[in-house]
């Protein structure tokens, strides 16, 4: 139990580890306790099976190191983690790849995020990604690997091998892209059953029309979980919205995230989505735009959400930059979980949402809109101070009402997030909610530093 608890089993435990080398430091430091560990440390593959190499700061060696842990990872599964700058110059990278490459079988999570060095000249960088893609080239058949993620500046040249890698895992289930790394190559993707289990898809980076015939592809229909970042928008893709003929239906997806940090591109987005795509399992959806003033996309979105089916099924809804929320509410009627964040210093959205959500107070009598909420989280970037008030009074009535909603609680939690200093605990409100609190109101603030 201990062993498990303090060496890293997983590749995100790894990237958390200080050590420049890679992440067998404290697998080192069990087997040197004393006789008994040491026996037991060097008797668990699996504590020498995660690896989190930086290619940059490799030392001589270093292939015996990695040679050693791949012997003594006997036959469990590997993590393997790349990461740093190549340089031709440098053997000794090449080295660790073709030791690591031998057990690609055995692969079950490789992240790749290699870097080309901003120093290095043209000449010593294509000696450097000839190398590069002459090793890749060497992978064979991947049955072991679950999750694929490239994140890489060596994009010319690796685009078909990480095609040819995609189709080579019959088990794959995540795949994360950046950049021009998408795998475009039809004719291998129909030649072979690759991709058919993948469940989780992210991508960034991608040009937004290039991402979507892409997503055209049967070989994403099982989807449950789909992220799309920063995806580019071209001046014309605004005037090249998809019809509907070649509408698609994920029927699996329950996970939708879309961050664009500019609100106009985030309407296009969403627009270009609203015509190809229909998720009517879809259950948590989180749109995130990241500009203090930008564009109000309440009514793109409000097509989005309509059109593709999803109003009914989404019980979780994360919004952050998007103004005039309190007008989707009466979208969702199994909602259970609600989280809005400000990015903007002015506007009326959290106080607009407060009031729509108060039962017998909002527009449409309150409880029509959103009747089976249970957790309700705002983010504040400049709270009035008739918010607090406003936030209990709405809580007041939706807790402790004597009823359920067609079998589900009311109103259970309250999160509100806002900067340092500006929570006045003599307040009105404040003392409202405190009294919810002590009453058995799950109330939870979080301070930001200012």
């Amino acid at each position: 139990m201990i062993f498990t608890l303090v060496a890293p089993l997983e590749i995100e435990d790894a990237e958390n580890n200080t050590n420049p080398f890679n992440p067998l430091l404290p697998s080192v430091s069990l087997a040197s306790v004393c006789r008994g560990w040491h026996d037991v440390a060097y008797d668990s593959p699996q504590l020498w099976s995660v690896f989190d190499i930086n290619f940059s700061s490799l030392s001589p060696g270093a292939i015996h190191v990695i040679d050693s842990c791949l012997t003594r990872s006997k036959n469990s599964p590997l993590s393997v983690h790349l990461h740093g700058e190549l340089s031709v110059n440098r053997v000794i990278w090449q080295d660790v790849l073709t030791s690591l490459i031998r057990q690609s079988s055995r692969w079950k999570y490789f992240f790749f995020e290699v870097e080309r060095s901003m120093s290095t000249s043209i000449k010593e960088y294509s000696a450097s990604r000839n190398v590069l893609q002459k090793l890749m080239a060497g992978i064979e058949d991947l049955p072991a690997l679950d999750s694929l993620r490239f994140e890489s500046t060596f994009i010319d040249g690796i685009s078909p091998l990480l095609a040819r890698m995609s189709c080579r895992s019959p088990h794959l289930r995540s795949l994360t892209l950046h950049g021009e790394l998408l795998p475009l190559d039809d004719e291998l993707l129909e030649q072979s059953a690759g991709l058919s289990s993948l469940e989780s898809l992210s991508v960034s980076g991608i040009p937004l029309h290039t991402f979507v015939d892409f997503l055209r592809g049967d070989a994403f229909r099982d989807l449950k979980s789909l992220v799309l970042q920063g995806l580019e928008i071209y001046e014309e893709d605004s005037d090249i919205i998809p019809d509907r003929q070649s509408l698609v239906t994920f029927q699996h997806l329950s996970s939708l995230s879309i961050y664009q940090t500019d609100g106009a591109d985030m309407g296009v987005t969403l627009e270009f989505l609203a015509q190809m795509l229909q998720a009517p399992s879809l259950q948590t959806l989180d749109i995130k735009t990241g500009l203090i003033f930008g564009p109000v996309i309440i009514e793109p979105l409000h097509t989005f959400l309509t059109s593709t089916k999803c109003t009914t099924s989404l019980t979780t809804l994360h919004l952050e930059g998007v103004r005039d929320v309190a007008l989707l509410l009466p979208l969702f009627p199994n909602l259970r979980t609600l989280s809005v964040s400000e990015t903007h210093y002015s506007g009326r959205t959290l106080g607009d949402i407060i009031g729509a959500l108060r039962l017998g107070g909002g527009r449409d009598g309150g409880h029509d809109l959103v009747p089976k909420l249970q957790h309700l989280e705002l983010k504040a970037m400049r709270p009035d101070l008739s918010l607090f008030s406003s936030l209990a009074e709405m809580a007041k009535s939706r807790w402790n009402s004597g009823s359920t909603v067609d079998g589900a609680a009311c109103l259970s939690k309250l999160s509100l997030e806002v900067s340092e200093g500006l929570i006045d605990r003599d307040t009105e409100g404040y003392r409202a909610l405190e009294e919810l609190k002590a009453a058995g109101l799950d109330v939870e603030y979080n301070l930001r530093k200012r």
